[in-house]
């Protein structure tokens, strides 16, 4: 089912919609996704793999780093150009930048904001995005008590429909994987929705009350 939202301000959040991704794992796979509430599917229909993670299959043109606490000024642009591109005059406004400025500070400090570009061989940045490790109640002890929360995508214009929003998400999933997250979540624009659902993203249930 989607998600319904309420929202009084930003036409952003009347837009989105709220997606997850289980990280899969063979042993005790079903009851993982019952236990979240998702019907169970075959990896193989999503098509990932270690193989299509790997770095090595992008072409020369590119490579991805991950973000270093220098760089949240690209962080910022990115966000800003992201919501101004949603004709999102609040998000993308000074006031809205300045408190994620000062808030990103602290998460990345705390490693709690992880980031990735996409950088040509000249090493300009053209692509990035990043995941905010928010606590949650684990499905087992053994489980982190985090889940990812992915944030800022976003491909300058001269670059894009060159699938390089789809090779940060794939760093991204991978990342989680090897951190034992098992459930990753964002929200999609009307633009992003195709690409998350090619990577196994589905829609939940969560519904949102924004008190004023």
């Amino acid at each position: 089912m989607m998600p319904l939202f309420h929202h009084g301000s930003c036409v952003e959040f009347m837009r989105v919609v709220s997606l997850v991704w289980p990280i899969i794992a063979l042993d005790g796979l079903m009851e993982r996704l019952h236990l979240s509430g998702f019907m169970p599917y075959d990896i193989t229909d999503v098509g990932l793999s270690l193989a299509c993670l790997d770095e090595s299959h992008m072409d020369a043109e590119f490579h991805i780093r991950e973000m270093q606490s220098a760089d949240i000024p690209i962080v910022l642009h990115h966000r800003r150009s992201m919501f101004a591109d949603m004709g999102d005059v609040i998000y993308s406004g000074d006031e809205a930048t300045n408190v994620f400025d000062k808030w990103v500070t602290i998460q990345v400090a705390q490693g709690r904001y992880r980031g990735w570009f996409v950088e040509t061989v000249e090493n300009n940045v053209v692509a990035g995005g990043g995941i905010w490790l928010m606590e949650a109640v684990p499905l087992s002890m053994s489980d982190p008590p985090y889940r990812a929360h992915v944030m800022n995508i976003y491909t300058e214009p001269a670059y894009r429909r060159r699938g390089l929003a789809r090779r940060i998400m794939r760093v991204i999933i991978e990342w989680c994987g090897g951190q034992g997250i098992k459930t990753i979540t964002l929200n999609a624009s009307d633009e992003g929705r195709s690409l998350y659902g090619s990577l196994g993203f589905l829609a939940t249930n969560e519904m949102w009350l924004i008190l004023p």
